[in-house]
């Protein structure tokens, strides 16, 4: 059952990062977001598929772009000092991390 949330963490952390990539192009015309939020989507979404065939190295790459997506946001959270988007962002990349953790360690 963990195994199962935890792919579906990637899916769901994958959709969040291509929405947020596509809001900040469309409010502020950040190339940079919209290239962040595909890429990490992309990825993502890789890795649930990878878990598939490979699920423990499917469930390893996601969990690397999880804590790469934690690092990220909480170095943008503090530069800007808002929380919105970094600092949800970093909330649900850690959560999402320990979730994807937990099911790496019961595999």
């Amino acid at each position: 059952m963990l195994i199962e949330i935890a792919k579906v963490t990637l899916l769901i952390l994958g959709f969040l990062a291509l929405v947020g990539g596509f809001i900040g192009y469309t409010k502020a015309k950040s190339k940079p977001s919209l290239i962040s939020g595909v890429v990490s989507a992309f990825l993502l979404n890789f890795s649930y598929f990878l878990t598939r065939s490979h699920l423990k190295a499917g469930l390893i790459a996601g969990d690397v772009v999880c804590v790469a997506l934690l690092v990220v946001f909480a170095w943008r959270l503090k530069k800007t000092a808002k929380f919105m988007p970094a600092g949800l962002m970093m909330i649900l990349s850690g959560v999402s991390a320990v979730v994807v953790s937990v099911a790496i360690a019961i595999v």
